[in-house]
This record gives C-alpha cells, sequence and structure tokens, in this order.
C-alpha cells in the first residue's frame, strides 16, 4: 500500500472520529438542556404562589377614604363580601409588589418622571374587622406584612389563621405601610368552608332565648344559646301576639350575649321573641316599674 492510500484512509479515520465526537457532544447538550427544561417546568409547578410586579395585579391607594368601620375613621382599606357567612381558616398576602420605575426621554433627566408604585407602599401593619351585616364591625387580629422583594418570583406570606371565624364581611385596614407615599396590596387568598346550619346543630345547641334578670325594670342581658351565625330579630310582643318593638342584633353561633331594654312598655307580662332566618325562640317576660 504506497503512501497516498495510507495518507486517505488517516483522514477518512479523522473525518469520521470528528464526526462522532460531535455527535456525542450533540447528544449531551441536547440532554443537558432537557434536564434544565425539566428541573424548571418542576419548579414553576411548584410555585404556584409566585407573583408578577405588574401594577395590574395589584390595588394601590393613594387617596384615604371613610373607612366603613367607623371607628377606623379615614384612611386606606379593602373590603370583602363573601355574598353568604362563610368558616374562613387559613390565609395568605402577598404585598405590594411592583418595583418602582421611572418614565424617561432618551433618560434625559430633564424627563425623568417617577411612575406610581413601588414595594415601600406595600402595607405593613394590617387590623382585619369582621361584621355580618356589614355595618356593625368587629375587631378579630392585627399582624405585619414584610416588604414585598419586586422579583417575579416573589411568593408571599403565610398570614394569620383566622380559626373558622365565621363572617360575611370582611375588612382589611392599614394601619402603616413601609415608608411609600401610598398603601398597596398584591393579594390576598383566604380559605373558607360552608358555615353550619340549622339542622347541623346538636340537640344539645337546640336554640333558646335567655334574660336576666327576670322580672326586671330598665334592662335586661340576654343571651342566644345555640344559635347560629348572623342576624337575629329581638320582638317583644304582648300576650295576643302583636309586635311592639324590635331590635336587631348579631349571633356570633356561640351564645351571644347583649343588653337589651323594652323602652317605654308598660309593667306586665310579655313574650320576648328571638326570631333568626333559620330558627327562632321565644320567652315570657315580666317589666316591672
Amino acid at each position: 500500500m504506497d503512501y497516498d492510500n495510507l495518507l486517505i484512509l488517516f483522514l477518512f479515520f479523522l473525518i469520521h472520529l470528528f464526526v462522532y465526537k460531535v455527535e456525542i457532544m450533540r447528544f449531551f447538550l441536547y440532554n443537558a438542556c432537557l434536564m434544565v427544561a425539566l428541573q424548571y417546568s418542576t419548579l414553576a409547578a411548584q410555585s404556584s404562589n409566585w407573583h408578577s410586579t405588574g401594577l395590574d395585579e395589584a390595588w394601590l391607594s393613594c387617596i384615604a377614604a371613610p373607612n366603613p368601620n367607623s371607628s377606623r375613621g379615614t384612611g386606606h382599606w379593602l373590603s370583602y363580601d363573601f355574598g353568604q357567612v362563610y368558616r374562613l381558616t387559613s390565609t395568605r398576602f402577598w404585598n405590594f409588589n411592583v418595583p418602582e420605575r421611572v418614565n424617561s426621554y432618551n433618560n434625559e433627566s430633564w424627563s425623568l418622571t417617577r411612575v406610581k408604585g413601588k414595594p415601600e407602599d406595600g402595607i405593613k401593619e394590617i387590623v382585619i374587622d369582621y361584621s355580618f351585616d356589614g355595618k356593625n364591625w368587629k375587631e378579630w387580629t392585627r399582624f405585619e406584612l414584610p416588604k414585598a422583594s419586586a422579583s417575579p418570583y416573589y411568593e408571599g406570606i403565610q398570614g394569620p389563621d383566622l380559626g373558622g371565624l365565621q363572617t360575611r364581611y370582611l375588612l382589611i385596614t392599614a394601619l402603616s405601610n413601609h415608608g411609600g407615599s401610598c398603601f398597596g396590596l398584591s393579594e390576598v387568598r383566604f380559605d373558607v368552608q360552608e358555615a353550619p346550619s340549622s339542622v347541623q346543630l346538636a340537640s344539645a345547641d337546640r336554640p333558646e332565648i335567655t334574660l336576666s334578670p327576670n322580672p326586671f325594670d330598665q334592662q335586661a342581658d340576654v343571651s342566644l344559646p345555640g344559635f347560629p351565625v348572623g342576624r337575629v330579630d329581638l320582638r317583644l310582643t304582648d300576650l295576643a301576639g302583636r309586635v311592639l318593638s324590635v331590635q336587631t342584633v348579631y349571633s356570633d353561633g356561640n351564645g351571644s350575649g347583649f343588653i337589651w331594654s323594652p323602652g317605654t312598655q308598660p309593667p306586665g307580662m310579655y313574650l320576648l321573641q328571638a326570631v333568626h332566618e333559620l330558627v327562632e325562640a321565644s320567652l315570657k317576660i315580666e317589666i316591672i316599674r
């Protein structure tokens, strides 16, 4: 075999070796990319709590308004109407996650304009009130919310557990923020359960109305053991069933207590009825003067 043939064979060998190495490198590069893509996809699936940095996916209040709970005065707040009474359990809060931004023309100093919203606008101190009618409010809890990271991978924090609070309306009021000029939140998530109805009440929880003292003069303590959550009308009637007065109260499902007054009704025997949309109870009472 002459040298020319050997040279040709050697060149063919080098070419095949080069192609073989390229294919091996291509194989490993493809699989490496595939593994990265799968890992990212898995991470994304596991991180469903990620929140965007878009202003259109957040709430921002820069003008104070009268609070639905008049005791809170004027400020920045969010109210929720769930449409019916629910049990509220765990919560998750995403603070205002929009980064501070600047608009400009070719980055010229004369055209720099700050765009509304920055992480410092996120709420810091929060108070949560609840109500059955959207008018009469009670405080439930207070807590602090850390400033958001302004990152698209921001996952918020676990908020307070509302412990099965039964309510229809919820009010979130900002008491302070992280130093901004506005007040904002990105998102709030509530875990809810159906509130129990009267048919779910145990026999030991049979609804009734109690009054102490009885007889009484100007006012007495009324409680509603066994009554479910919601509005209750306290109706004072004569023994013939004619309604003389009505006072509305709200049961919290735990035997709520109230101060009740018959007004200017003359001494005598009456009926006091407690009427809920699901249950009712009545009690014979005596007014003395």
